[in-house]
């Protein structure tokens, strides 16, 4: 008795006190500024140390990549609590500007991280990664790789264009994705969707041409991701620069279906960030001109039922710190990343030049749900049960009672 009672109110007690993640329009959103310059107006960013320490990414073509993160220390040299833990990565210094692309970030299961800054451009243009471990800091650059992604096991898989055998390759990888039954997919500046089988002989197949279902789409806008159910979905801007749209495969139907995840008539929105949290659900981030107010940071994510549910992050923020506000600024890129509580983290640029947080911090008392007080109450009553036993006041039940 004594044991199932504490077992049922640690249930209990689990259940209404470990967070969950909200839906967008119930995420109360917190910022905070770095101190450092953002490089091409475009930033990306990742998580370390078990998803909990956040590493922005900020330069891009023309720009040295350079990597800061949080630590519980003050920065003299900025007054926050950021500091920078690698700067060159990709030795623009020495090989001059050739690496040109937008820039994305990927965190591996045992908590490395990796950078690439890609291109969909023609293929002599340069590209390259980085990756960085907590305990040895970041290696040096691997050039011609495009995109990159991490398996369960935590191994690096490298995009490039020569990713596909003959008679396929090579083509203008656009983005590769793993999904969480080891099958890789591709989406190329073509808007050609290749995959392949993890556990089945044969290897790539394909292409399907996404055009033939909906818009086209931007090709440095296209970013790929599997569902915790391992379906592909491709988001991307369409051609005007005014829609948001995602590809997802319907596997009822068997085809590709699209739907457009954000819309700016009069205005434009810019390329998206993806991500996926530890459940499998997808999140975009991304910035928005209406045309007839502010420059807004946005972020959606995708419902059980498949529909995409969107929200306002801010136009202006606030740094806690020091208290100042900035405003976000349009024609940027901007990462985006889930911590261990699947709660979402945003980078962005602002308007006086530096690179910010956006996070969701997890409310320090949660309500319960009816059902959750009921068993809370259902366990009180047992604890209860147990001390009366223990101060006599309560007879035991012996297995010869029966």
């Amino acid at each position: 008795m004594r044991f199932s009672c504490c077992v049922l109110l640690f249930a209990v007690l689990v259940a209404v006190c470990v967070p969950a993640s909200a839906p967008a329009g119930e995420l109360s959103w917190a910022f905070q500024c770095t101190g450092f310059p953002v490089g091409d107006d475009q930033t990306a960013v990742a998580m370390r140390d078990g998803r909990v320490w956040p590493v922005i990414f900020t330069g891009g073509a023309g720009q040295t990549l350079d990597a800061y993160s949080l630590y519980p220390t003050m920065n003299p040299q900025t007054g926050t609590f950021w500091h920078q833990i690698g700067g060159d990565l990709l030795n623009y210094s020495q090989q001059g500007s050739v690496v040109s692309g937008p820039l994305s970030a990927a965190t591996s299961p045992d908590g490395r991280i990796g950078v690439v800054v890609g291109s969909a451009s023609a293929p002599s243009d340069r590209c390259a990664a980085v990756l960085g471990a907590p305990a040895t800091g970041f290696g040096s650059p691997i050039y011609g790789v495009r995109s990159i992604d991490f398996d369960a096991e935590g191994n690096l898989i490298a995009g490039q264009d020569t990713i596909l055998p003959p008679p396929y390759g090579p083509v203008p990888l656009v983005d590769l994705a793993v999904s969480p039954f080891g099958d890789r997919g591709m989406i190329d500046d073509n808007m050609y969707y290749w995959h392949e089988i993890g556990w089945a002989p044969g290897g790539w197949v394909g292409p399907v041409d996404l055009r033939q279902f909906g818009p086209q789409l931007i090709p440095d806008s296209m970013d790929l991701t599997f569902d915790s159910l391992g379906r592909p979905h491709v988001l991307g801007t369409n051609a005007s620069t005014t829609d948001l749209i995602s590809y997802d495969f319907d596997v009822r139907s068997g085809l590709w279906t699209f739907q457009v995840v954000a819309s700016s008539p009069g205005g434009y929105l810019w390329e998206p960030a993806v991500a996926v949290d530890s459940q499998g659900r997808m999140g975009a981030a991304w910035v928005q001109d209406p045309g007839t107010g502010p420059v807004e940071l946005k972020y959606a994510y995708q419902s059980a039922a498949g529909d995409w549910v969107s929200t306002t992050v801010a136009s202006q923020v606030t740094d806690p710190l020091h208290g100042f506000q900035d405003y976000v600024i349009p024609q940027q890129i901007v990462g985006l990343s889930y911590d261990y509580n699947d709660f979402p983290v945003i980078s962005f640029a602002a308007g006086t030049g530096t690179v910010w947080l956006a996070y969701d911090p997890p409310a320090p008392v949660s309500v319960p749900e009816p059902w959750s007080l009921v068993l809370l109450a259902m366990g009180v009553v047992g604890v209860g049960v147990v001390l009366l036993q223990r101060a006599g006041k309560c007879p035991r039940s012996r297995p010869n009672d029966a």
